[in-house]
């Protein structure tokens, strides 16, 4: 298996004072609940906003579900969950 890289990307922002950040990294999806709240409300906390949440739709059913368990304990001030279908789409558009 091909060593996974975690990625940090900071660039200035638009408004003076701000940074814009992107992190790229896996975690296990047995990540525990707590954490998983932890992180997402310090993000939401310091960004002064909502996250907004996407969960890749063309996933298999038993990850979906994984983590649309997990995130149902976020309060909903922390976060905002679509399904993004832009992948299922693209695959459907290869076959």
């Amino acid at each position: 298996m091909p060593r996974q890289v975690t990625k940090l990307q900071l660039q200035p922002g638009k408004a003076e004072g701000k940074t814009c950040l992107s992190l790229t990294c896996t975690v296990p999806d047995s990540l525990p609940a707590p954490v998983l709240y932890q992180l997402l409300a310090l993000l939401a906390f310091w960004s002064g906003q909502r996250l907004d949440v996407a969960l890749d739709a063309a996933g298999p059913a038993w990850w979906l579900e994984v983590w649309a368990d997990a995130l149902v304990a976020v309060p909903e001030r922390h976060i905002r969950v679509r399904f993004d279908l832009s992948r299922q789409e693209d695959d459907r558009v290869a076959e």
